[in-house]
Parts: C-alpha cells; sequence; structure tokens
C-alpha cells in the first residue's frame, strides 16, 4: 500500500496538518514556495519516523509526498487527508485550493527525493508568520506584534485547568507547610545563623523553622499563582468567544482566587523550582492535574498528546490562502515605501470602485483590486500576485493584464483616474515596466519584493527589519520610473 499527497497543488495554499494515533504523531507543514532551498527536488519519499516515533514532514507548495512502507505513516496521512477534503468542502474550496490532496505516485522512482529528517518545528515559524500579518489576531492589533505565546492554544489551556481546579475546590486539605519565621520565643528548630546573631547583638528576636498546619499548602500556592497569572491577564489575548474568551476566563479565574483566599501565591521562580520536585501524598493526587497545568501556565509551556497507546485523535488543519498572506505584507510595505493613504479591499466602496455598465450599488457581486494607493497626486491601483517571477522580465499573463487594464477604468476617486498599475511579487525578479496600446497612457509596472523568511518572523525586531528593508527596496524601485513614459 502506497500514499502520495499532494501539498497546494496549485500554491494557493499554506499551513500544517497533524494526526496522531496512540504515541505515534505526524506534523505536516505545507511551507510557502519561496522558502524553498534551491534545487531541492519537488517529489519526496517519506518511509521512517523519528528515534522518538514522532514524524515531521515538511513539504512546499505544489511538492508530492509519497509514504511507502509504513502502514502507521500511511494512516495518519490518510487522516490528515480527510481532515483536508473536510475543510475543503466545508468552504467550497477547488481541488487546487485544498491543503493536502490524494494524488497519484510518480511514474519513476528516480524522481523521489529524501525527506530529510529534523528536529525543527517549521509549524512554529507558519504560525508566527500568520500572527505577524493579522491571520491569528485581532485586525486592530499592529502588524509587528509579538508572539510570545499561541493565541490558540493558550486559551483552551486555560479553561482546561479553570474547569479542573473547579472541580477539585471541595476538595482541598489542610495540610503542614515549612515556614521560616523570626519569633522572641523559641519555636521549632532554631536556625544557627539567628542563634549566633542573638549571642553577638543581644536581639531577642530568633529565626526559627518548623511545620504549621495550614490551608496555604505549597501545592495550593503553585495552583493560585497559576490562577493570579490568568486573573491579571498576563495571557495573550483570545481568538475565541464565550467561555474560552479573555474576560470570561480572567472572570472566572478571580472567582476560583476568592474561594482560595486564605492561600499565598508561590513566587513565579520558586513555583517552577519546586512545582516539579513537589511529592503528592495520595490523598493529594486528585491535584496532579492541577498541578501539572498550573507549571505549564507559568512556564508559558503547551501540553502535547501523551503517548498513550488505546489515545486516537482526529487530525486538525490550520491554513490560509497566500495570496491574502501575501496581500497584508504587501499593504505594511506600501505604507513603509512611502505611499499615503493605502486602501486594501475592506475599504473600497462604491465611491472608489464602479461597476462596469450598471454603477448601482444592487447590482450584485463586484470585483475589487487589491489594493488602492496614493503617492503625491497619483492614485495608483496595485494587485499583491503571489507567482515567483524568474530572472528574467516576464510579461505578466493575459489574465492579469486584462484585470489590470479594467482595474485602469473602472477605479476613480472624487473624479480623479489612475495614472499607473502595479504587479507586486514575491522573489528577486527584475523591476519592468509595459505601456498600454498606442498612447502608452497608463504603464503597468512589476515589482519584485523578497518574500519573509524564517529567520525574519521569529523575533519582533527581525519582523521589523525586514518590513524596513523590504520597504526602502520597493521605494528605491518605484522612484526609478516615472509616472508617464518619455
Amino acid at each position: 500500500m502506497t500514499t502520495t499527497i499532494a501539498a497546494s497543488p496549485r500554491g494557493a495554499r499554506i499551513g500544517f496538518s497533524s494526526a496522531s494515533i496512540g504515541g505515534t504523531q505526524l506534523l505536516l507543514t505545507v511551507a510557502p514556495k519561496a522558502w524553498r532551498p534551491e534545487h531541492q527536488q519537488k517529489y519526496h519519499v517519506a518511509d521512517s519516523p523519528r528515534a522518538d516515533g514522532h514524524y515531521l514532514a515538511t513539504v512546499f507548495e505544489t511538492d508530492r509526498l509519497h509514504i511507502r512502507g509504513n502502514l502507521d505513516l500511511e494512516n495518519l496521512a490518510e487522516r490528515c487527508l480527510r481532515r483536508s477534503a473536510i475543510e475543503s468542502h466545508k468552504f467550497n474550496r477547488t481541488w487546487g485550493e485544498a491543503l493536502l490532496h490524494p494524488d497519484v505516485p510518480p511514474s519513476r522512482p528516480d524522481l523521489l527525493d529524501s525527506l530529510p529528517q529534523t528536529d525543527a518545528h517549521p509549524a512554529t515559524d507558519l504560525l508566527r508568520l500568520f500572527t505577524r500579518v493579522n491571520l491569528l489576531r485581532r485586525d486592530s492589533d499592529p502588524l509587528s506584534a509579538e508572539l510570545s505565546r499561541s493565541p490558540l492554544h493558550r486559551p483552551m489551556l486555560y479553561r482546561r485547568f479553570l474547569d479542573e481546579v473547579q472541580l477539585r475546590l471541595s476538595s482541598t486539605r489542610r495540610g503542614f507547610r515549612p515556614i521560616t519565621a523570626t519569633h522572641t520565643t523559641i519555636r521549632g528548630r532554631v536556625v544557627p545563623a539567628g542563634l549566633a546573631r542573638y549571642h553577638a547583638t543581644g536581639d531577642p528576636r530568633i529565626e526559627c523553622r518548623y511545620s504549621e498546619l495550614s490551608g496555604s499548602t505549597a501545592l495550593l500556592g503553585i495552583v493560585c499563582a497559576a490562577l493570579d497569572w490568568i486573573a491579571d491577564g498576563s495571557s495573550t489575548p483570545s481568538l475565541f468567544s464565550a467561555e474560552y474568551a479573555t474576560t470570561r476566563l480572567r472572570h472566572d479565574a478571580v472567582g476560583l482566587r476568592r474561594a482560595l483566599n486564605e492561600v499565598i501565591s508561590t513566587p513565579l521562580r520558586a513555583a517552577l523550582i519546586n512545582g516539579p520536585r513537589l511529592h503528592l501524598t495520595r490523598l493529594d493526587r486528585p491535584w496532579s492535574e492541577a498541578l501539572a497545568m498550573s507549571l505549564a501556565i507559568l512556564s508559558e509551556r503547551e501540553h502535547i498528546v501523551g503517548r498513550t497507546h488505546s489515545r486516537e485523535t482526529d487530525a486538525f488543519e490550520l491554513s490560509t490562502r497566500t495570496d491574502k498572506l501575501w496581500e497584508r505584507i504587501v499593504e505594511e510595505l506600501l505604507q513603509r515605501a512611502g505611499f499615503d493613504a493605502v486602501r486594501n479591499q475592506s475599504r473600497l466602496g462604491t465611491d472608489v470602485v464602479a461597476d462596469p455598465w450598471f454603477g448601482t450599488a444592487d447590482s450584485g457581486p463586484r470585483t475589487f483590486p487589491d489594493l488602492v494607493a496614493y503617492l503625491g497626486n497619483d492614485l495608483v491601483v496595485i494587485d499583491a500576485k503571489y507567482k515567483l517571477r524568474n530572472s528574467r522580465a516576464a510579461t505578466p499573463g493575459r489574465d492579469d493584464q486584462y484585470q489590470m487594464f479594467a482595474y485602469s477604468h473602472l477605479v476613480a476617486d472624487e473624479e480623479r483616474r489612475p495614472g499607473r498599475v502595479m504587479l507586486i511579487y514575491p522573489g528577486t525578479g527584475p523591476k519592468a515596466r509595459w505601456h498600454r496600446g498606442p498612447d502608452g497612457a497608463i504603464p503597468l509596472d512589476a515589482y519584485s519584493i523578497p518574500f519573509p523568511q524564517p529567520a525574519d518572523v521569529r523575533t519582533d525586531v527581525a519582523f521589523a527589519q525586514y518590513l524596513d528593508c523590504a520597504g526602502m527596496h520597493l521605494a528605491n524601485q518605484v522612484r526609478e520610473y516615472s509616472k508617464r513614459p518619455e
């Protein structure tokens, strides 16, 4: 039995899919084709797991992954394919718009290239990229917002933790807690240093160590530290609503903290050091799950599927259209390049884009350009094309030409017509200009801007540097072309 997967057949979607059976997991990442190493084959074969039994497979858009001789991996891949089919049907995607699609095996085995095994997690870089362009955050957040915690997984972990604490709240136990305090009378054991200080200074206060029966145990102190973390709003804002909303999570955390008001929260550093070493008695063991989640919250880690051989989970998929992602990046680069009042499709209405014949608001669906911007007194129509150009100044396809021709006639702002139209591609292709018709009234310009690489999205500073450099590169290219042909 063999399975062949086509990753984003038309190069229109990136993301990742994951499935697990027992203690074996598959994380299949479809990375942007702009991340593909030079001279790498498009056909890959995967037949062996990593040493820990997990599979980490990374392919690029339009690649083919051929799985053979490994029944576990084939079963995991089938789960991912079924999930991708469900997602495609849900959103009425065509065959080429799916993240993963079954395909026929290659006719020539020599085309297959072994899939490299790696400890890297490209899915993390994709999540960071999604967050940098506001695909996982609110539209009001800045494009260069920093990613410190997963906006997808953290709210789920918080809700699970709060529900667990609520369940165990009635079973809280008083216990003996070691205390070091200064008293005027001896209690428990005297600290040797405190006794020496008493003889040297005559100070009647002596430092003692003893155990005290209290509701503020070490276990509950760590749990309350995690409740304080959630109640203070230290997490990334939730993307969900209802019981997973940020306000609801904080409200429930405050309520549970008030129910444990006699408990003293353990400092963060002490909780992270002492928590893993804490020995739970037989009566405290029901709190083990809450303790584990408390440490995960305080250390900002995510829970993963455990190695339980009887456990099976449905595959999940997180993906996005690459052209929409590129549009968001281009929008920010235009602002960095000195363009004025850049407007995306959500900010374009009938006052800017008219219908070709009717010119009325109720004439049905209409097509908007990706971006409309102002450069001084010029009105510019811009289309972000997620297509890799080669080193030659290849002429845009006829579909793209007619599309931009239509936009040059349909876009207007207060009787002002476009003075130029632009196509902006990812990559390193050369800039080029073409003139329309005999008069050459409106030129069509093509520019290439480097697509953000994994290193550009890993930190807030790196992404800001990418935007600055790419924006300056675009500004220099635009500056070299005048509005009208000579």
